[in-house]
């Protein structure tokens, strides 16, 4: 075996012995070579991001690292607003969070780098609206309802709001 600082040989030397034919020698030579270290530049990461039932990058910019020009491997991994852990995931994340995108040159190119990013995806904003109702004097109190705007998709609010009004039915005015 003969190892240098970029490259490392080994030599095998295989004997078959066989019972009908002639014994074989077999000479077996490996090379491995370090990989050529690269830069991932060219991506930053994205600001702004609120969570709206779509998946966000975490990063803008096209990745490069020349020489290499090939795909890149794109991780993410991070924590979700509720607690809950995200990743490693090759899928971008959705909910809101604080996530690390990870680019990477694939080990199965000739060069090697990576890059880190770290992103916030905010939560978003509901408005809980309070629907008005008419009601006539000395009639029963009609049932309040809201409107929660700025829900996404089939997203729900995890616990309704509690309305409450207790106005002088006998009495006309505004409450």
């Amino acid at each position: 075996t003969i190892k240098s600082d970029a490259v490392s040989e080994a030599v095998y030397v295989i004997k078959a012995v066989m019972q009908n034919y002639e014994d074989a020698a077999i000479t077996v030579k490996i090379s491995l070579t370090d990989k050529t270290p690269v830069t991932v530049s060219g991506a930053a990461a994205a600001s702004g991001l609120t969570y709206d039932g779509t998946a966000k990058t975490g990063y803008t910019g096209t990745p490069s690292a020349a020489p290499y020009t090939g795909a890149f491997d794109v991780t993410y991994t991070g924590t979700q607003a509720d607690g809950t852990v995200y990743g490693p995931a090759a899928e971008a994340p959705v909910n809101a969070g604080s996530y690390t995108v990870t680019i990477a040159v694939p080990a199965s190119a000739v060069y090697a780098g990576s890059t880190s990013i770290s992103f916030e995806i905010a939560k978003a904003t509901v408005t809980i609206k309070v629907q008005d109702i008419n009601a006539l004097a000395g009639q029963a109190m009609p049932a309040l309802g809201y409107e929660a705007l700025g829900l996404v998709g089939t997203d729900a609010l995890i616990t309704a709001p509690t309305l409450s009004c207790t106005p002088d039915m006998s009495t006309e005015g505004v409450y």
